[in-house]
């Protein structure tokens, strides 16, 4: 019949809209709004509920507030290139998870931004079902192991738990994509295998997550070499690498300045230590819930997110059958080796510290459990071939003794787990059993359906493998929607009194307090703190001297004001910092800035029941003019001559290279000369700045320095020096002039 090949699509659509049904049904919008207003200031002070789960921070720090930045510059027609609102500015699009070139970017042109944000979310488990049918189906896998893998990898840990964040799991669900392109090709190469294979990998790139994207391409390669190999296709194999690399060098676009930003970030130097996942977290394969869960508040051990490699109970023990059933040519032998690697590059330190030591930029300074989805995918696709050879002895009416030795180990891996379970401290025992419950269910029903289906009853072979797929999507949608929230749209980063005063009284100068980027991206406010794997190495190594004068390394992510430093108030002056937000609730507290030792730099400027905003007289402007300089080269002594006052850097700058122009700065005979610099347009890759001077200048900006950035003066374009150790300055004739920076080397 004509519908039948449907009905798994249909299937796979109706599972989704099951799990997406708060957003569809209740108008809830799967993003963490709860957990905003009830845990990040300043809203925590103004409103407060109980909250779902509170183990997604960086979608509300990160994720959304890059998105809103990326779509709000490529609707004025501009790419967004500069974020200016953290780490006193940063490459925006060089931050691969700005997902600045991702085609779903297009959803924010025809939706609101809410809307629009929820279905970027929402598409990722259906988009992945559907690759994945594809993929298996050109393997040919009968409709009902197809149907089941898909739904597994569809609600697999690693989708589920980083679906909020729109960027990981897209990375990852374009595998099977990319391995459906490679069969096409190999089988039938026609023009839609060449343009699977050449789009895979730039969409994977694009979609934000780069050390995901790797895995990616790693094991896609490597399953093209394997099968042309298998298959005697040598050219096959040499064409279909070229397609390749036309997709690589497409996501270069992504990748060349991303790596640009990664050569000059902490983390290209922050190699992974002991950072395995422990062994006993393999239980997690089966029983998810094993340690608890953030949701419940009661997992006490672990990464939830980080260390999950849940693709289901019925998937697992339907891949071990698969297994069982290995044949020569069979894909299985492919999916289980690379399930094995996978799991030896996350758990046994040994290969962890290989991966270290070998310095492979991105794989080895990024966390490597992240590779627990490439094993998800696999026991998604072992499960698929598992039900194809289950049902193929089922329609023979036998019952073969690898079904038997099967079932008999599946129940004895339940009996270990119980023998585990009793071995654990008192306190977590409940815990476990409660959680284990459930899969332990699971795994019985499995067992006793793989002997049903081989009944001699009309249709048992049929009903039997449906059985097992509504099983597989009962526990999934159960683990997917335990852990998603799905809260009100108006708690997604709502206005307060506190927001719209500065959002109206800020405008260029810097804000600083017990609020991040959720903030400051958000409501267009410019902070100095950030959060961000990649961010400029030497502007956090800057930020760090203001605790006792050194120079210190910074965090691998994050980079946070030493608000008691002894040098913490001049620091605040020279980046610019203008406004100081501060909780009424905090009081005196040494956790924050105390801006009440300085009565004489401070004035009260807004005041509510619930915040205080101080102004900083002392802080210098975004952009002034200083007529003298000095060349220091050495870091610790830039810094010493910053801090200890010995060069007044309102007066002069300090650079660290020669000047090639024809200007001179130690010849100003003006007593009292005039300089000007003020800022006309401050846009985030463009800024306008115009001058007037008595004398030869450098103008100095307090935005961070990074290549790419070009100046032109009255047209004439004129070299930007590193200056103040991590800023930026460039020199000027005396008279008026019109100073134009533009952010537009980004690629070089």
């Amino acid at each position: 019949m004509w519908y039948l090949p449907l009905l798994p699509l249909l299937f796979i659509v109706i599972v989704w809209l099951v799990f997406s049904s708060p957003y569809f049904f209740k108008q809830r919008v799967p993003f963490p709004s709860d957990y905003l207003v009830s845990f990040f200031n300043p809203w925590t002070n103004y409103y407060g509920m109980p909250v779902k789960n509170g183990a997604m921070p960086d979608v509300i720090t990160q994720i959304y507030p890059w998105k809103k930045i990326t779509i709000d510059s490529l609707k004025s027609g501009v790419l967004p290139l500069w974020n200016p609102y953290q780490f006193s500015g940063n490459p925006h699009l060089a931050n691969v998870q700005s997902a600045v070139f991702t085609p779903f970017n297009l959803l924010f042109f025809v939706l609101p931004f809410v809307d629009a944000w929820s279905l970027l979310v929402l598409l990722q488990p259906l988009c992945a079902a559907i690759f994945m049918y594809l993929f298996l189906r050109s393997l040919h896998l009968d409709r009902y192991g197809a149907t089941l893998g898909s739904t597994s990898f569809m609600f697999c840990n690693f989708i589920v738990t980083w679906m909020a964040y729109g960027t990981l799991g897209y990375a990852l669900l374009f595998l099977p994509l990319f391995l459906y392109g490679i069969e096409r090709f190999l089988t039938k190469r026609d023009r839609l295998g060449i343009v699977v294979l050449i789009i895979s990998s730039p969409l994977s790139v694009f979609s934000g997550h780069f050390q995901t994207s790797l895995y990616v391409l790693i094991v896609a390669y490597s399953y093209l070499v394997v099968r042309s190999l298998q298959e005697k296709k040598a050219k096959s194999l040499i064409e279909a690498t070229l397609y390749i690399c036309i997709g690589l060098i497409i996501a270069s676009l992504q990748i060349v300045p991303t790596y640009k930003l990664y050569s000059q970030s902490t983390r290209s130097e922050s190699y992974i230590q002991d950072e395995a996942i422990p062994w006993n977290q393999l239980i997690r394969i089966v029983a998810p819930d094993f340690f608890g869960n953030p949701v419940t508040r009661n997992d006490w051990v672990g990464q939830y997110a980080e260390w999950g490699i849940y693709a289901g109970m019925v998937p697992f023990l339907l891949g071990v059958f698969a297994l069982f059933k290995r044949r020569n040519k069979s894909p299985v032998y492919f999916f289980g080796i690379v399930a094995t690697v996978s799991i030896l590059f996350s758990f046994e330190p040994q290969f962890i510290s290989l991966l270290a030591q070998s310095r492979i930029p991105v794989l080895s300074t990024s966390t490597p459990s992240r590779i627990v989805g490439v094993i998800s995918f696999c026991i998604a696709v072992l499960s698929a071939f598992g039900l194809n050879a289950l049902i193929h002895e089922w329609r023979e009416n036998k019952i073969s003794r690898k079904l038997v030795v099967n079932a008999a180990i599946s129940l004895i891996m339940l009996g270990a787990v119980w023998l585990y379970i009793s071995s654990m401290e008192a306190e977590f025992t409940s815990i476990a059993k409660r959680n284990f419950i459930l899969p332990m269910g699971l795994a019985v029903s499995t067992v006793i359906l793989f002997f049903v289906g081989a009944v001699r009853l009309k249709y048992m072979h049929v009903f039997a493998p449906v059985f097992l797929i509504l099983l597989t999507a009962f526990e999934m949608l159960r683990f997917s929607m335990k852990w998603m929230p799905f809260d009100s749209r108006k708690y997604v980063y709502p206005d307060t009194p506190i927001l719209t005063y500065l959002q109206n009284n800020a405008r260029e100068n810097r804000v600083y307090g017990l609020i991040g980027n959720e903030v400051f991206s958000m409501f267009n406010l410019y902070g100095i703190e950030g959060y961000d794997p990649l961010y400029s190495r030497r502007y956090g190594e800057f930020l760090s001297t203001a605790g006792d004068g050194k120079i210190y390394q910074p965090a691998r992510s994050t980079v946070v004001f030493p608000k008691s430093g002894k040098y913490a108030k001049k620091m605040l002056d020279i980046l610019g910092v203008k406004y100081i937000v501060h909780s009424k609730g905090d009081g005196y507290g040494s956790w924050v800035f105390p801006f009440w030792d300085y009565p004489d730099s401070f004035t009260m400027v807004f005041s509510d029941e619930r915040y205080e905003v101080h102004e900083n007289k002392d802080a210098y402007p975004r952009a002034y003019l200083v007529n003298s300089y000095k060349i220091v080269t050495d870091n610790q002594q830039i810094i010493d001559e910053i801090l200890s006052g010995e060069t007044d850097i309102r007066k002069s700058v300090i650079l660290e290279k020669n000047l090639d122009i024809g200007l001179t700065f130690d010849d100003c005979q003006v007593e009292n000369p005039v300089e000007v610099a003020t800022i006309e347009t401050y846009q985030p890759t463009q800024i306008v700045i115009k001058t007037q001077s008595d004398c030869n200048s450098f103008i100095v900006l307090s935005d961070t320095y990074y290549p790419g950035w070009v100046s032109y003066v009255d047209g004439e374009k004129s070299e930007i020096y590193r200056a103040n150790y991590t800023f930026r300055a460039l020199p000027v004739s005396g008279g008026k002039h019109t100073v134009l920076l533009k952010y537009e080397n980004w690629y070089l």
